[in-house]
């Protein structure tokens, strides 16, 4: 396990922090498939996952940003747009990637989702909570 779940990455939005576990969830998972040595096929499959489970989740919270005109929505979508170029750099070098180089950009998505939940998701929940934003 990479990620520790706990109450410092919660948002107070039950909608966002569910997705955040999942993720969470498939990183660690993602983690350890690289670290056992896990079948190659394997670790594309749940790289694919997390890439479509990232992207459901920006999305979510760009509607939600969208729909309670979040002020800071422009800075918020620019760091998703870091995060998604770096996977989309990734998935398309995949038939290049060693365990060691796959290792390096899990140990960059876990700062990159920790940075992030901690302080722009964080702001995000405040603003939704104070903001009348729905728990879905």
């Amino acid at each position: 396990m990479l990620i520790e779940w706990q109450d410092g990455l919660l948002v107070g939005f039950e909608a966002i922090d569910q997705e955040h576990r999942d993720l969470v969830s498939m990183i660690n998972q993602l983690y350890d498939q690289v670290r056992n040595g896990q079948t190659k096929e394997t670790i594309e499959n749940t790289l694919f996952t997390l890439a479509d489970q990232v992207a459901a989740h920006f999305t979510h919270e760009d509607e939600l940003m969208r729909t309670h005109g979040y002020p800071h929505r422009a800075s918020h979508l620019l760091e998703h747009r870091k995060l998604i170029d770096q996977l989309d750099t990734l998935l398309d070098g995949i038939d290049l990637l060693t365990s060691p180089m796959l290792l390096n950009a899990i140990g960059f998505m876990d700062h990159w989702f920790t940075d992030h939940v901690v302080n722009s998701d964080a702001r995000l929940g405040e603003y939704l909570r104070d903001h009348g934003g729905t728990k879905r």
